[in-house]
Protein backbone atom coordinates (compact mmCIF):
# COMPACT_ATOMS: atom_id res chain seq x y z
CA UNK A 1 0.00 0.00 0.00
CA UNK A 2 1.03 3.63 -0.30
CA UNK A 3 2.87 5.37 2.50
CA UNK A 4 0.82 6.24 5.56
CA UNK A 5 -0.97 9.57 5.05
CA UNK A 6 -0.18 12.70 7.04
CA UNK A 7 -3.69 12.49 8.44
CA UNK A 8 -2.92 9.02 9.81
CA UNK A 9 0.35 10.16 11.41
CA UNK A 10 -1.38 13.16 12.98
CA UNK A 11 -4.08 10.91 14.41
CA UNK A 12 -1.43 8.63 15.89
CA UNK A 13 0.33 11.53 17.58
CA UNK A 14 -2.90 12.80 19.12
CA UNK A 15 -3.77 9.35 20.32
CA UNK A 16 -0.38 8.94 22.00
CA UNK A 17 -1.06 11.91 24.24
CA UNK A 18 -4.50 10.71 25.35
CA UNK A 19 -5.54 8.26 28.02
CA UNK A 20 -2.62 8.71 30.39
CA UNK A 21 -4.67 10.48 33.06
CA UNK A 22 -7.03 7.50 33.19
CA UNK A 23 -4.28 4.92 33.41
CA UNK A 24 -2.80 2.27 31.11
CA UNK A 25 -6.00 0.28 30.71
CA UNK A 26 -8.00 3.35 29.75
CA UNK A 27 -5.31 4.28 27.25
CA UNK A 28 -5.50 0.84 25.65
CA UNK A 29 -9.29 0.99 25.59
CA UNK A 30 -9.09 4.30 23.74
CA UNK A 31 -6.91 2.55 21.16
CA UNK A 32 -9.66 -0.07 20.83
CA UNK A 33 -12.34 2.54 20.30
CA UNK A 34 -10.24 4.31 17.69
CA UNK A 35 -9.64 1.23 15.57
CA UNK A 36 -13.33 0.29 15.87
CA UNK A 37 -14.24 3.70 14.43
CA UNK A 38 -11.78 3.23 11.58
CA UNK A 39 -13.22 -0.17 10.71
CA UNK A 40 -16.74 1.27 10.84
CA UNK A 41 -15.79 4.09 8.48
CA UNK A 42 -14.11 1.60 6.14
CA UNK A 43 -17.30 -0.46 6.00
CA UNK A 44 -19.42 2.57 5.15
CA UNK A 45 -17.09 4.17 2.61
CA UNK A 46 -17.62 3.78 -1.13
CA UNK A 47 -14.50 5.76 -2.08
CA UNK A 48 -11.64 3.44 -3.05
CA UNK A 49 -8.92 5.97 -2.24
CA UNK A 50 -10.38 6.65 1.20
CA UNK A 51 -10.66 2.93 1.86
CA UNK A 52 -6.98 2.50 1.07
CA UNK A 53 -6.11 5.32 3.50
CA UNK A 54 -8.29 3.77 6.20
CA UNK A 55 -6.73 0.34 5.72
CA UNK A 56 -3.27 1.89 6.09
CA UNK A 57 -4.29 3.66 9.27
CA UNK A 58 -5.92 0.53 10.69
CA UNK A 59 -2.71 -1.43 10.09
CA UNK A 60 -0.61 1.32 11.67
CA UNK A 61 -2.83 1.55 14.74
CA UNK A 62 -2.85 -2.22 15.22
CA UNK A 63 0.91 -2.59 14.81
CA UNK A 64 1.67 0.04 17.43
CA UNK A 65 -1.08 -1.14 19.78
CA UNK A 66 0.07 -4.76 19.71
CA UNK A 67 3.66 -3.72 20.36
CA UNK A 68 2.58 -1.62 23.35
CA UNK A 69 0.71 -4.54 24.83
CA UNK A 70 3.32 -7.18 24.08
CA UNK A 71 6.34 -5.19 25.20
CA UNK A 72 4.87 -3.63 28.35
CA UNK A 73 1.27 -4.43 29.25
CA UNK A 74 1.25 -8.21 28.78
CA UNK A 75 4.51 -8.76 30.69
CA UNK A 76 3.13 -6.58 33.50
CA UNK A 77 -0.09 -8.64 33.52
CA UNK A 78 1.84 -11.90 33.79
CA UNK A 79 3.98 -10.46 36.55
CA UNK A 80 1.00 -9.59 38.77
CA UNK A 81 -0.64 -12.97 38.23
CA UNK A 82 -3.15 -12.66 35.39
CA UNK A 83 -4.04 -16.20 34.29
CA UNK A 84 -1.43 -17.62 31.93
CA UNK A 85 -3.94 -19.08 29.47
CA UNK A 86 -5.65 -15.67 29.22
CA UNK A 87 -2.38 -14.03 28.22
CA UNK A 88 -1.37 -16.87 25.89
CA UNK A 89 -4.69 -16.66 24.05
CA UNK A 90 -4.32 -12.88 23.78
CA UNK A 91 -0.88 -13.34 22.20
CA UNK A 92 -2.16 -15.88 19.67
CA UNK A 93 -5.06 -13.57 18.80
CA UNK A 94 -2.57 -10.74 18.23
CA UNK A 95 -0.54 -12.95 15.95
CA UNK A 96 -3.57 -13.99 13.93
CA UNK A 97 -4.30 -10.32 13.28
CA UNK A 98 -0.66 -9.64 12.42
CA UNK A 99 -0.78 -12.21 9.61
CA UNK A 100 -3.50 -10.15 7.92
CA UNK A 101 -1.82 -6.82 8.73
CA UNK A 102 1.47 -7.96 7.20
CA UNK A 103 -0.31 -9.26 4.12
CA UNK A 104 -2.26 -6.01 3.70
CA UNK A 105 0.96 -3.99 3.95
CA UNK A 106 2.23 -6.02 1.00
CA UNK A 107 -1.00 -5.80 -1.03
CA UNK A 108 -2.74 -3.33 -3.30
CA UNK A 109 -6.47 -2.56 -3.15
CA UNK A 110 -7.01 -3.88 -6.68
CA UNK A 111 -5.64 -7.33 -5.80
CA UNK A 112 -8.00 -10.28 -5.20
CA UNK A 113 -9.42 -10.66 -1.68
CA UNK A 114 -8.04 -7.30 -0.47
CA UNK A 115 -11.32 -6.01 0.93
CA UNK A 116 -12.24 -9.43 2.27
CA UNK A 117 -8.99 -9.48 4.25
CA UNK A 118 -9.87 -6.15 5.87
CA UNK A 119 -13.30 -7.54 6.78
CA UNK A 120 -11.88 -10.70 8.34
CA UNK A 121 -9.27 -8.64 10.19
CA UNK A 122 -12.12 -6.58 11.60
CA UNK A 123 -13.80 -9.71 12.97
CA UNK A 124 -10.56 -10.94 14.52
CA UNK A 125 -9.96 -7.60 16.21
CA UNK A 126 -13.58 -7.38 17.37
CA UNK A 127 -13.32 -10.77 19.08
CA UNK A 128 -9.98 -9.90 20.65
CA UNK A 129 -11.33 -6.64 22.08
CA UNK A 130 -14.36 -8.43 23.51
CA UNK A 131 -12.15 -11.00 25.21
CA UNK A 132 -9.66 -8.46 26.52
CA UNK A 133 -12.39 -6.18 27.93
CA UNK A 134 -14.66 -8.96 29.22
CA UNK A 135 -15.96 -7.98 32.70
CA UNK A 136 -14.44 -10.04 35.48
CA UNK A 137 -12.56 -12.46 33.22
CA UNK A 138 -10.74 -10.48 30.56
CA UNK A 139 -7.12 -9.41 30.81
CA UNK A 140 -8.08 -5.84 31.72
CA UNK A 141 -10.38 -6.92 34.56
CA UNK A 142 -7.87 -9.43 35.92
CA UNK A 143 -5.04 -6.89 35.75
CA UNK A 144 -7.13 -4.44 37.76
CA UNK A 145 -8.09 -7.11 40.30
CA UNK A 146 -4.43 -8.08 40.75
CA UNK A 147 -3.39 -4.47 41.42
CA UNK A 148 -1.40 -3.68 38.29
CA UNK A 149 0.47 -0.35 38.42
CA UNK A 150 -2.02 1.31 36.09
CA UNK A 151 -0.83 4.92 36.46
CA UNK A 152 2.88 4.22 36.27
CA UNK A 153 2.44 1.88 33.33
CA UNK A 154 0.44 4.52 31.47
CA UNK A 155 3.42 6.88 31.40
CA UNK A 156 5.68 4.12 30.09
CA UNK A 157 3.16 3.22 27.39
CA UNK A 158 2.84 6.87 26.36
CA UNK A 159 6.59 7.28 25.95
CA UNK A 160 6.94 3.99 24.07
CA UNK A 161 4.08 4.92 21.76
CA UNK A 162 5.67 8.23 20.90
CA UNK A 163 8.97 6.50 20.21
CA UNK A 164 7.36 3.88 17.95
CA UNK A 165 5.54 6.57 15.99
CA UNK A 166 8.71 8.61 15.53
CA UNK A 167 10.46 5.50 14.19
CA UNK A 168 7.63 4.80 11.74
CA UNK A 169 7.02 1.34 13.20
CA UNK A 170 3.36 1.44 12.17
CA UNK A 171 4.34 1.33 8.48
CA UNK A 172 6.48 -1.83 8.64
CA UNK A 173 5.61 -5.54 8.95
CA UNK A 174 5.37 -6.77 12.51
CA UNK A 175 6.82 -9.95 13.98
CA UNK A 176 4.59 -12.86 14.90
CA UNK A 177 5.52 -14.64 18.14
CA UNK A 178 3.33 -17.74 18.35
CA UNK A 179 2.55 -18.74 14.73
CA UNK A 180 4.64 -20.09 11.88
CA UNK A 181 8.09 -19.47 13.39
CA UNK A 182 9.91 -20.54 10.21
CA UNK A 183 9.06 -17.75 7.76
CA UNK A 184 5.82 -17.70 5.77
CA UNK A 185 3.19 -15.05 6.30
CA UNK A 186 4.00 -14.98 10.00
CA UNK A 187 7.22 -13.09 9.32
CA UNK A 188 6.06 -11.26 6.21
CA UNK A 189 7.82 -13.77 3.97
CA UNK A 190 7.24 -14.67 0.33
CA UNK A 191 6.49 -11.69 -1.88
CA UNK A 192 7.01 -9.29 0.97
CA UNK A 193 10.66 -10.17 1.45
CA UNK A 194 11.33 -9.80 -2.26
CA UNK A 195 9.15 -6.80 -3.10
CA UNK A 196 9.47 -4.64 -0.05
CA UNK A 197 13.16 -5.09 0.62
CA UNK A 198 14.37 -5.95 -2.88
CA UNK A 199 16.63 -8.73 -1.66
CA UNK A 200 19.08 -6.25 -0.17
CA UNK A 201 18.76 -7.60 3.36
CA UNK A 202 17.98 -11.01 4.71
CA UNK A 203 14.95 -11.37 6.97
CA UNK A 204 17.37 -12.07 9.80
CA UNK A 205 18.84 -8.60 9.29
CA UNK A 206 15.50 -6.87 8.83
CA UNK A 207 13.72 -8.49 11.77
CA UNK A 208 16.72 -9.06 14.02
CA UNK A 209 16.50 -12.83 14.51
CA UNK A 210 19.02 -14.08 17.00
CA UNK A 211 20.04 -10.73 18.42
CA UNK A 212 18.90 -12.20 21.73
CA UNK A 213 19.44 -10.57 25.06
CA UNK A 214 17.10 -10.10 27.96
CA UNK A 215 16.35 -12.42 30.84
CA UNK A 216 13.42 -14.79 30.54
CA UNK A 217 10.72 -15.40 33.14
CA UNK A 218 7.27 -16.97 32.89
CA UNK A 219 6.10 -13.56 31.81
CA UNK A 220 8.12 -13.75 28.59
CA UNK A 221 11.01 -11.61 27.40
CA UNK A 222 10.13 -8.34 29.07
CA UNK A 223 11.15 -5.56 26.74
CA UNK A 224 12.76 -8.08 24.35
CA UNK A 225 10.17 -9.54 21.96
CA UNK A 226 12.96 -10.22 19.46
CA UNK A 227 14.67 -12.55 21.91
CA UNK A 228 11.32 -14.16 22.62
CA UNK A 229 10.79 -14.84 18.93
CA UNK A 230 14.29 -16.25 18.48
CA UNK A 231 13.82 -18.56 21.45
CA UNK A 232 10.51 -19.77 20.05
CA UNK A 233 12.18 -20.57 16.74
CA UNK A 234 14.93 -22.54 18.45
CA UNK A 235 12.48 -24.60 20.50
CA UNK A 236 10.38 -25.31 17.43
CA UNK A 237 13.43 -26.41 15.46
CA UNK A 238 14.59 -28.69 18.26
CA UNK A 239 11.15 -30.29 18.35
CA UNK A 240 11.27 -31.08 14.64
CA UNK A 241 14.75 -32.56 14.83
CA UNK A 242 13.69 -34.69 17.80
Amino acid sequence: MAKTSKQSQSGNQQNAASGVAGGAIEMLKQDHRKVERLFEEFGKSSDDHRKEELAEQICSELIIHTKLEEEMFYPACRKVGVEEHTMDEAQVEHDGAKVFVNDLLDSQPDEPFWEAKVSVLRELVKHHIQEEEKPGQGAFAQATAHGIDDKGLAEQLKHLKEELQERGIGRRPVRVVSLQPEGGMGYGGGRQGERRYGGRHSREEEYGYGRGGGSRSRGGWYGDPEGHSAAARERWGEGRRG
